[in-house]
Order: C-alpha cells, then structure tokens, then sequence
C-alpha cells in the first residue's frame, strides 16, 4: 500500500481522520506528521511516504518573536526541498489564504506563494477557489485541482427534526474568530422578535472576543445563551440535535467545515452567498443571504423562524450532504497522489 504523510496532523479535528479513511479504499495509507517541524525534516529526509501532503502553513509565520518565525520558516521550507530531492511528491490543500488573525501578512503571503511554486499540486475545495488562488498564488490553474471537503458521517449523525415547538432554535458552533461574525449575529438575532433562542457554542480566539460575545449576549439574556469553551464530538451532536437551524454568519469565507457538519447533521443553515457555500448548497437547504446587503442577516434569521418548511430542509441537508463522501474524494485525492491527474 502506498503512503502519504500529512503536516500539521490535528487531532482536534476530525477532517483528516476521515480523509485517511476515504484514502484507505483507494490504496494509499496516510498518516499524521507527529513532532512538529523535527518530524517534517526526519519525513523529508528518511519517511516512506510517496507524498507529503501540506495543509496549514502559517504555523511558522505566527510563530511568536519574528526571528523565530523566519526560522521556523526557513527549516520548513528547507524540509520541503529535501522531500522534493528525495522524489517526493508536495501537495498543498489552501484551507486559507492567510492565517486568521492576519499576522505578518505580508510574510504570510510570501510564504504561500512559494509553497504553491513548491507543490507538484494545489487543492482548493471548490471551483470558486481556483481563480482566487490563481489571483493570490500566482500559479498556472492546471496545477490546481477541485476536491470538495467531505462530510462528517461517523462524527455526527442526521437529527430526526425537533417535534414542533413555539420559536426556532438557533445554533452557532466553532472556533469563534472575528471574521466568522458572532458578534454581527447576536446584533441581528436581537432584531428578531419572538420566542426564539439562540446558542453560541465555542472557544473564542481572544480574551477581548470572548468579553464582547458576553456582553452582547447579555443584553437578550433570556433568549441568548453561551458555551464559551472547546466543544467536543459528542456534545456538538446533542447540540445539533437540539438546534432547528445553524448560522454561519461569516464575514469572510473560503471553506467552512461548519457548513459540512450542519448538513451531515441534517440541519438548515442560514449563511452569507460568498465564497465556496453556494458550491456545497442552495436554497432548498439554506437561507442565503448577500453579505454586502445592509440588514441581510437579520432578514435570513427573520425568514429562517417565520419558515413553515424547516422539516423538508432538514432532510435536503441531509441528502445534500451524502455527496460530499469521503471514498469518492479519496478516489481523485489517490489519482492526484499518484500523478494520473
């Protein structure tokens, strides 16, 4: 069985657990890098694997003290030169453009522009993608391929919809960042009267964030509940089944496994009509809104708790999801592996 080795490996995340499962029927074993930078060197240098596959990158660029950072930088791309002169093929899936929290963006972008002239291949997960890292990367588009993100099946299961009840239930989940915009939700869920609830479940990314999202909370308090902390597999699928509808009120996209998890789950979402969502779902399941448009968050959440139809898109998210299986993304990740595409 052929193998490929992934760097950086997350266990905190699901998504390349799965990958390797959907990889495994296609002949390739893939495997986590442990150790951080040390193990990506000692896979360069001696590891059996036929490709390393890169995912994010910015980890050095983020690295505290900026000598650290360019360091860090400059062993790991001197780790990719060695797999390349050991006959190893360099795959990159671009998860983002430029690390969250914008960091030394301008070396952020230097770096993703060389790993991208590095990489025998480029993945994005959506045709939307291919242009932006065209624009962004500076590469020739042949050398980018389309392979979704999977579904979540395994992780969570499809909920039976909520028995009807007075008001709708809302639910954002995640690593709360500023860009995914839980403080513009909680300013337009307080527009929408009614008994409906909303609850915010994940950790925030700064002590400032976190103090903000409880102030706003705070002012719909009996509506609006939090859980401001890592949210496990297990509490995500009570969570999921409590909720009627999960909204991404994302200021800035470019992939989202939220949106996977909300549609294996079988739930409806309310998200901005950018980036790569509309690829991955349309109306039958969804409450799309532009996110240029004054106000058009707070008419998608109005529509979503006036909506008399949760229950049918409950089940098109569902089936929606079943497309995104990871065996057949595994079929196209193996060809590219190999060198077929």
């Amino acid at each position: 069985m052929s193998q490929a080795s992934h760097y950086p490996f997350s266990t905190l995340n699901p998504y390349q657990r799965l990958m390797f499962a959907g990889l495994a029927v296609h002949g390739f074993s893939a495997t986590g890098i442990d150790n951080g930078l040390r193990g990506l060197i000692a896979e360069a240098r001696s590891g059996c694997a036929k490709v390393v596959h890169l995912h994010w990158i910015h980890g050095a660029v983020t690295f505290d003290k900026p000598w650290g950072a360019l360091a860090r930088l400059s062993v790991f791309h001197i780790a990719i030169l060695i797999a390349r002169l050991r006959g190893k093929r360099i795959v990159w899936t671009v998860h983002n453009l430029i690390n969250h929290e914008r960091k030394r963006g301008w070396l952020d972008r230097w770096n993703a522009k060389l790993v991208a002239r590095e990489a025998h291949a480029i993945l994005v997960h959506g045709e939307s993608a291919i242009d932006v890292a065209v624009a962004q990367l500076g590469v020739n588009k042949e050398k980018i391929y389309v392979v979704h993100h999977g579904n979540y099946a395994g992780v969570v299961c499809p909920q039976p919809p909520r028995a009807p009840a007075e008001g709708v239930r809302f639910l954002f989940f995640g690593m709360i960042r500023p860009y995914k915009g839980v403080e513009d939700l909680l300013v337009a869920f307080r527009q929408t009267p009614g008994p409906h609830e909303l609850h915010i479940a994940g950790k925030a990314s700064s002590g400032e964030l976190q103090q903000a999202i409880e102030d706003y909370a705070a002012r719909d308090a009996e509506r609006v509940t939090t859980e401001l902390c890592f949210v496990p597999d297990g509490r995500l699928q009570e969570l999921l089944g409590w909720s009627d509808v999960v909204v991404l009120p994302y200021r800035d996209i470019f992939t989202s496994g939220s949106l996977l998890m909300a549609m294996t789950a079988g739930r409806p979402v309310v998200a901005p009509r950018a980036g790569l969502i509309p690829e991955y779902i349309d109306g039958r399941a969804a409450f799309l809104y532009d996110p240029n448009e004054p106000n058009a968050l707070e008419y998608a959440i109005a529509e979503a708790a006036q909506c008399s139809q949760l229950d049918d898109m409950a089940r098109q998210a569902a089936e929606r999801a079943k497309y995104f299986d990871w065996s057949l993304i595994g079929a196209k990740l193996s060809a590219i592996y190999s060198g077929r595409m």
